[in-house]
């Protein structure tokens, strides 16, 4: 144990001196004579404020980060270039250079056009919808800095919120969910909560019957025409199928108790046992009706609610006894009803056997 931390003290002690020794050494070593250092970025914002989350999320978008120093000595370069190249991947050596020590960030790394489009983005979905970022590049001898001007423009807040008025079944139904909303007014208009407001939407919806809708088919639209104020719209998409704008029935029901992928073929064509809720497909008859029944939630007839596709799911592989469960959904209108004619693939976990060997001293 005193070994081990005598090792540590000395390699601590080593790099220390190495460092400082270096201080005065050439800084630029394996800097390329038509590049320069990076020295970091600055910014300023103009104009109207920033909140302070929103800064902070902007200083992390500003990369790459320049070579860390201590008392303003970039310690770990200075080791970068008194080190020379360890010849194996493996000793104390490497471990120094690698990762105690810092190679040179370099200006040709930075992507200041990258930056400002990062920036500008990270600004408009925080509700500042009208930014402007500019950067400018100084030189001072083999050094190079990059500073960002930002002008944020005003950040805005939710008037009003309006979803689909129509006498749809389905805008009816968005419309009872209002209550819930995770957008209220006079919040700041935030992008990430529009969406999880549209997911929000899609969940709702899939308890009540509708399998095939999805966060794509709702559209969302700010109204910024007053001065730091806007109107959100939510409206179901023109382009939607028709199939995603009604809800939908649970069909027949076929259980595959022993199913493999590399049998499909074979095992979607065998034909099954008529059950009291399903037709159980299973030629080997490993296990009884019964433990389907106690899992499986669904019923023919049944209007579609994921909770109970998700919770049928986690009841099967609760029992321990599968490694696979998946449900299909096919759609069947031909008795003139929304019907998902269901499949539910099973595949059992492969039974262990145990060999017990008995010896004796004799």
């Amino acid at each position: 144990m005193k070994a081990c931390r005598l090792h540590i003290v000395t390699s601590f002690l080593v790099v220390a001196w190495l460092a400082l020794s270096g201080a005065g050494c050439n800084t630029y070593r394996y800097v390329p004579a038509d590049d320069h250092l990076y020295k970091g970025a600055k910014w300023k914002i103009d104009s109207f404020p920033v909140d302070k989350d929103v800064k902070a999320d902007l200083a992390k978008v500003t990369r790459p980060k320049a070579n860390s120093r201590i008392l303003g000595i970039p310690f770990k370069l200075h080791l970068y270039n008194l080190l020379p190249q360890p010849k194996k991947q493996k000793g104390l050596l490497y471990k120094m250079k690698t990762q105690w020590a810092e190679a040179p960030v370099l200006l040709s790394r930075v992507r200041p056009a990258l930056t400002e489009h990062t920036m500008t983005d990270h600004l408009f979905d925080h509700g500042y919808f009208r930014p402007h970022v500019a950067h400018g590049i100084e030189y001072k001898g083999r050094d190079a800095l990059v500073r960002y001007k930002i002008v944020a423009g005003p950040r805005y807040r939710i008037r009003d919120i309006y979803y689909p008025s129509d006498s749809s079944s389905l805008s009816k139904r968005i419309k009872q969910t209002e209550d819930a909303s995770l957008i209220k007014k006079g919040d700041v208009l935030n992008l990430e909560t529009l969406e999880k407001e549209r997911q929000r939407i899609v969940e709702t919806l899939k308890l009540r019957g509708y399998y095939f809708f999805v966060p794509d088919h709702i559209l969302y639209r700010a109204d910024t025409l007053h001065n730091g104020l806007a109107d959100i719209y939510f409206t179901v998409k023109e382009e939607a199928p028709p199939r995603a704008l009604e809800t939908w029935k649970i069909g027949k029901i076929s259980v595959y108790g022993n199913y493999s992928l590399e049998r499909d073929s074979i095992i979607t064509k065998q034909k099954g046992r008529k059950e009291k809720r399903f037709t159980l497909i299973d030629n080997k008859e490993r296990y009884k009706a019964s433990v389907y029944e106690s899992a499986i939630l669904m019923k023919e007839g049944q209007q579609y609610n994921k909770d109970v596709h998700s919770l049928s799911i986690e009841r099967l592989m609760n029992l321990n006894t599968f490694r696979f469960v998946k449900f299909a959904f096919l759609p069947d209108t031909s008795l003139g009803q929304r019907l998902l004619n269901t499949r539910v693939y099973i595949t059992p976990t492969k039974k262990r056997t145990i060999r017990l060997e008995a010896t004796a001293d004799t």
